[in-house]
């Protein structure tokens, strides 16, 4: 098992840091989609035919749907950690961490919300979004001027 190499250039994203307002309301929208949750189940006649669902059930099912609302957003909430060095990049996150190669890499888009690296040549219909998107905060510049370095594209952000 080869060893990664040490990294180049290394830094945090965590846009829920930056855009406390936005984080505010992501929250409280997640919060309020609970509750709708909640009174469906409890007051919305849902399951009434076979004796409906218990206060407590209905609560379960609440907070588990703002639960999976929540971690579905993940990479806006908590930091995601990304290193390039010579041989690919790396990004850790809440849920895990990934490794690619530069190889690995055929398409570097770059918009204001960041970029993403795509591992398919052309934009298939039914997976679009195949590879990784990088968040950059405040290393944009440096980060773009790495990676299409590393790819070979040359040029500024």
């Amino acid at each position: 098992m080869s060893q990664t190499a040490p990294p180049t250039f290394a830094w945090q994203a965590f846009p829920a840091g930056q855009r406390r307002g936005r984080a505010a309301l992501a929250l409280l929208a997640i919060i309020a989609v609970g509750g709708m949750v909640y009174g469906l189940l409890r007051y919305g006649g849902i399951g009434q035919a076979s004796g409906g669902l218990t206060a407590s059930q209905c609560l379960l099912w609440a907070v588990l749907s703002a639960a999976v609302l929540f971690l579905s957003l993940h990479r806006f909430f908590f930091p995601s950690h990304y290193e390039i060095d010579g041989e690919g990049i790396t990004y850790r996150h809440l849920l895990g961490r990934q490794r690619y190669r530069w190889e690995q890499f055929h398409r570097f888009l770059v918009d204001e919300r960041g970029g993403f690296l795509a591992t398919t040549p052309y934009r298939p219909r039914l997976r679009p979004l195949q590879g990784v998107h990088v968040l950059f905060d405040g290393a944009r510049e440096e980060a773009v001027r790495l990676i299409r370095q590393h790819l070979g594209q040359g040029g500024a952000a």
